[in-house]
């Protein structure tokens, strides 16, 4: 787990540009907050429409926030394989129990983002609240952010970056060089967003749907990486280094449909974490 720590920080602050992250890509995360928008129910559409721009182009934000503020790295994901094997029942789903069971300092090491989902949803409803724009949008925007990483298969165990079994530098290949390449082909179909009843469990069924994903994602990784030569191979995990497209037209062959359905996923349920919010708050009249 220190490893991983260490190695995350690394690369999020020397070597990546202010406009990478370790899930989804920039671009991919402006896209699902800006489509989830469109999801939404006239009652906050107008606000939430006014400020698409803004939500979309702070979607990256809480990926920022790592380079000031280390507690932020582990409410990007949740080791859930570290918790025994599927459904993992191990885990308790409220956080006071888990750190009873588990201690606070290997639940928050293991990762908090279901926990993290579900505290930016309250924090959103205090937002609509209090009716102060720039609290709502700079809220809502980060909230979409950690849905957006829930929907991120490898954000969901231990081997984040395929470390363990010879996919190293799967992560930025899978979430972000593939989605970029072929984004021009992605075409969302979102329905209007109802609340969820329980976000904090909604928030677990979510990553406990993701983490199924994982081992196609490998595979399809383990096929690719073999056209590659072995200098290529070394790239794989350099943010500074150009995709390479036989490679990344394997992976969207086996996968693309995978992120596509990810993506739209992410944009639907963050319209209704935003819907629910709203509700939690009383349905009040956001800012013109």
């Amino acid at each position: 787990m220190i490893i991983r720590l260490l190695v995350i920080i690394v690369l999020t602050i020397v070597f990546t540009p202010v406009n990478s992250t370790q899930g989804w890509g920039f671009t991919a995360h402006m896209r699902i907050n800006s489509d989830a928008v469109d999801t939404l129910p006239a009652g906050m559409k107008k606000f939430f429409e006014s400020e698409r721009n803004f939500i979309s182009e702070h979607a990256v934000d809480p990926d920022r926030w790592k380079r000031d503020d280390k507690s932020e790295l582990p409410r990007h994901f949740i080791d859930l394989d570290m918790y025994g094997t599927y459904p993992f029942k191990e885990l308790p789903r409220d956080y006071d129990e888990a750190v009873k069971k588990f201690g606070a300092e290997t639940v928050n090491s293991r990762g908090t983002l279901p926990w993290r989902i579900a505290e930016y949803t309250l924090n959103l409803a205090e937002d609509m609240k209090s009716g102060k724009r720039e609290k709502i949008r700079m809220t809502a925007a980060a909230l979409g952010h950690y849905v957006g990483d829930s929907y991120s298969p490898l954000h969901s165990v231990e081997n984040y970056n395929g470390q363990y079994t010879n996919n190293y530098g799967v992560h930025k290949q899978f979430e972000n060089r593939m989605v970029n390449a072929y984004m021009d082909s992605y075409e969302p179909q979102l329905n209007e967003a109802a609340s969820i009843k329980e976000p904090l469990r909604h928030a677990f069924d979510i990553v406990m749907r993701s983490y199924k994903l994982v081992l196609p994602i490998l595979e399809s990784e383990t096929k690719a990486r073999k056209i590659l030569t072995s200098g290529q191979i070394d790239s794989l995990n350099d943010w500074r280094a150009k995709g390479i497209p036989d490679y990344l037209a394997i992976l969207y062959s086996d996968l693309g449909e995978m992120g596509w359905n990810q993506m739209n996923s992410a944009s639907y349920d963050l319209g209704r974490y935003w819907v629910s919010a709203w509700e939690l708050a009383g349905k009040p009249v956001l800012p013109e």
